[in-house]
C-alpha cells in the first residue's frame, strides 16, 4: 500500500493520540522505518524506483516531464520511458498473479498477469487505462458511468477536501472489489491523497507558516488529520483481505514538510545570464503580456478555455548556456552536440560551467538573509551511465521549493501571498516503511531506501532477486528462523520496447492541464 508522501512527522504523533489505529497496529507488530526517497524528490522518479529496485539514472524516469532526446521540446512522462520491468511484470512472468491499482507514473498500463488500473498522468480515465481493457466494463457497471474522471481543479478548500477523501474511498473500494475477484498473490494500490492534502492545507495548521491564519485554521485546521484518517480506515479494509500468510508493505515515495518560500529558479538563471530571451514582439515582452493576462484570467477561474502554457518557450538559444524544465530543481546544460543550438562545449568548458553554477547556488542568499539551496548535486556524479539525466539537482533547505515555472514573476511577487491557490507544504526526503506479516521481525530499521522496497517484496514472495536491482533485501526485517539468504538471479528485467513519446499534442495538453490542477504548473 502506497501513501503518497506520507510522513512519520504526522502519523507517529496521530499514533499516540489514538487517531490511527491500523497504522498503530502494524507499527506494533512489524518494523518501520523511516525511507530514504531518490534524488529528485518527485512522485514518477521515485515510485518508479519503488517498482524497479533501481534509481532514476537506470530506469529513465526522472520527473513529470520529459525531454525528447535532439530537441528542446517536452512531453510527459510515461511507463513507455521506464528501462527496467516493474517487480509485479517480472512477478507474473513467473507465474504470480497481479493485482495493479493507480500507481503514478505507470500509464499506459503493463500487460500483467492479471489487473492493472494504471496511475496519473494520464491523458485518460476510461478503459485505456487499464489492463486488460475489457475489465473495464465490469467496474462501471460496479461503480458507475466515468469512474475514473479525473479530480476537478482547485476551486476552494472545502469541495476539494471531499473530493480528496472520496478518492481514497474510491480507490479502496475499487481495490477491494478486484482483490475479491482475483486470486492475487501480489496487490498494489497507492493513494495520492495524503500528497495532495498536504501541498494544499500544511499552511491550516503549521503556525510558523507565513500564510497561517487563525480563520483558516478554525475552518481546514483538521484536513490534513481527516485525510490520514481515512486513509488508516482504508488500510484497515484492505488488511482484513489479508490472510495469516500474507505480508504488508506500507510505504511513501517521499515525505512532507513546510514551504515557506518559494525561489524563481528560471529568474535566477536568466539574472545570471545562463539564460537569455528573445526580445521584440514575439520574445519575452509580448510573452510576458499574454502570460500575465492568463495568470490573472485563471485566478478568476475565466481561463479554462485557453491553451496550457509551454515551458521553454521564446529562448535564445544561441546565448543560453542552462536551462531550466519547471518540476523540481532540474538544470540542464545547452551543450554542443546534445542539444540542438548548443553553445557550451563538452569537457573543461562544461566543467567550469557546472562549478560555477554550483558554487553561486549554494551560496545564494535572499533578502532576508536565508539559504535556500542546502547542496547542488552533479547528474553525472548521481548517475553516471544515464544519458537522461539532468546535469545539476538542486536540494532545496528545509521550507524552499521553486516558483512553478509559467508564473510570470512581478504577479507572483504581488499575489502569491494572497492566493489560496498556492502550495504550502511541499517534498521531503524521508518518506515511511511499514513491514508486517508472519516473516516479519518486531524490530527498529535504520538505514533503508526506496531502492530496497522491490528485492524485499521479490525475497517475501519466493522469487529469486535480479542481480541487476540497486536495492538490497531488508534481511534486518526479517524473522532469523525465516530467512534465508537472498536468492540471486541474472535474469534480464531490461525493457526491451521503451519509447520516447507516445502522447499526442491533445493528449499531452490533458496531461499538462491535470499536473496544473495539481499545482505542479502553473
Amino acid at each position: 500500500m502506497g501513501v503518497d508522501g506520507a510522513t512519520f512527522d504526522i502519523i507517529k504523533p496521530l499514533v499516540r493520540d489514538g487517531e490511527l489505529p491500523n497504522f498503530a497496529k502494524l507499527m506494533d507488530r512489524g518494523s518501520f522505518c523511516t525511507l530514504k526517497s531518490t534524488v529528485p524528490l518527485l512522485s514518477p522518479a521515485a515510485w518508479t524506483t519503488f517498482s524497479t529496485g533501481v534509481r532514476p539514472g537506470k530506469h529513465g524516469i526522472f520527473n513529470f516531464l520529459a525531454r525528447k532526446n535532439g530537441t528542446y521540446e517536452i512531453d510527459p512522462a510515461s511507463s513507455e520511458l521506464r528501462r527496467v520491468k516493474p517487480v509485479w511484470k517480472v512477478a507474473g512472468e513467473a507465474g504470480r498473479k497481479v493485482v495493479v491499482m493507480n500507481v503514478p507514473a505507470t500509464f499506459p498500463p503493463d500487460a500483467v498477469n492479471g489487473i492493472m488500473i494504471a496511475g496519473d498522468p494520464t491523458p485518460f480515465h476510461d478503459e485505456r487505462r487499464l489492463f486488460p481493457s475489457g475489465s473495464y466494463r465490469g467496474l462501471e457497471q460496479h461503480f458507475g458511468k466515468g469512474f475514473l474522471k479525473p479530480a476537478p481543479p482547485f476551486r476552494g478548500e472545502s469541495s476539494f477536501l471531499d473530493t480528496l477523501l472520496h478518492s481514497v474511498e474510491l480507490w479502496t473500494n475499487i481495490a477491494k472489489f478486484t482483490m475479491e475477484q482475483e486470486d492475487w498473490d501480489l496487490a498494489t494500490v497507492v493513494y495520492t491523497a495524503t500528497d495532495t492534502a498536504q501541498h494544499f492545507f500544511w499552511r491550516t495548521f503549521d503556525k510558523a507558516h507565513p500564510l497561517y491564519s487563525h480563520k483558516s485554521a478554525e475552518r481546514y485546521g483538521n484536513a490534513i488529520l481527516a485525510v490520514y484518517k481515512k486513509i488508516d480506515w482504508a488500510l484497515g479494509e484492505l488488511v482484513k483481505l489479508a490472510d495469516e500468510h500474507t505480508h504488508i508493505v506500507v510505504l511513501s515515495d517521499h515525505g512532507f514538510g513546510p514551504l515557506y518560500q518559494a525561489v524563481p529558479l528560471t529568474g535566477w538563471l536568466v539574472e545570471k545570464g545562463y539564460l537569455t530571451y528573445l526580445s521584440g514582439p514575439k520574445g519575452k515582452g509580448y510573452r510576458g503580456l499574454a502570460d500575465t493576462v492568463k495568470f490573472v484570467l485563471s485566478r478568476l477561474r475565466l481561463a479554462e478555455g485557453l491553451p496550457p502554457l509551454s515551458i521553454l518557450r521564446d529562448v535564445d538559444w544561441t546565448k543560453t548556456k542552462a536551462y531550466f524544465l519547471g518540476v523540481s530543481g532540474d538544470i540542464f546544460v545547452n551543450l554542443k552536440g546534445r542539444e540542438p543550438q548548443g553553445i557550451v562545449a563538452p569537457g573543461r568548458e562544461y566543467d567550469e560551467l557546472i562549478e560555477k553554477m554550483s558554487r553561486e547556488l549554494e551560496s545564494l542568499r535572499l533578502a532576508d538573509g536565508s539559504a535556500p539551496v542546502e547542496a547542488v548535486l552533479r547528474g553525472k556524479d548521481l548517475y553516471p551511465d544515464s544519458a537522461g539525466s539532468p546535469d545539476l539537482f538542486v536540494k532545496w533547505a528545509k521550507g524552499f521549493d521553486i516558483v512553478k515555472e509559467g508564473e510570470p514573476d512581478s504577479i507572483v511577487r504581488a499575489l502569491r501571498k494572497r492566493s489560496v491557490n498556492a502550495w504550502s507544504g511541499t517534498h521531503m526526503e524521508e518518506g515511511i516503511l511499514i513491514l508486517a506479516g508472519e516473516a516479519i521481525e518486531r524490530a527498529a530499521l535504520r538505514g533503508a531506501s526506496i531502492e530496497d522496497v522491490a528485492p524485499t517484496i521479490y525475497h517475501l514472495l519466493g522469487l529469486p532477486v535480479p542481480a541487476l536491482l540497486e536495492g538490497k533485501v531488508l534481511a534486518d526485517a526479517i524473522r532469523s528462523d525465516r530467512l534465508k539468504a537472498p536468492e540471486m538471479c541474472n535474469l534480464d528485467i531490461m525493457e526491451k520496447g521503451f519509447s520516447e513519446t507516445i502522447f499526442s499534442d491533445e493528449d499531452a495538453r490533458r496531461v499538462e492541464e491535470s499536473l496544473r490542477n495539481l499545482g505542479y504548473l502553473e
